[in-house]
């Protein structure tokens, strides 16, 4: 008995989208980062200063993994910390230089 197309098709993608996480995983780790780091990251290339608990939101982590993360983008120099225009109690973060963005 032959395994139906549609399984077979299946089974290829799910083969190549391990390869592809596990390929992008060691490229993330190659710079120092995790893939919270880069999710992170990528929020904020895309969407500019965001704010902390918008971007644990997009990127589907707690608030304290977020602080965790954060804290260590902050200590590379990567993001800044800054509070918001219109509410002192808020906190944007933002890409700094170091982090390829000007």
């Amino acid at each position: 008995m032959s395994t139906p197309k549609g399984v077979t098709l299946w089974l290829a993608l799910w083969r190549v989208s391990r390869d592809i996480d596990r390929i992008a995983q060691a490229d993330i780790a190659s710079h120092g980062l995790c893939l919270t780091d880069f999710g992170v990251l990528e929020v904020l290339l895309h969407r500019g200063p965001t704010r902390v608990n918008a971007i644990a939101e997009i990127v589907m982590i707690t608030s304290g993994s977020m602080t965790t993360a954060v804290d260590r983008l902050e200590a590379k120099g990567l993001v800044r910390r800054n509070a918001h225009e219109g509410d002192a109690r808020v906190r944007m973060v933002e890409l700094t230089d170091a982090a390829g963005h000007s």
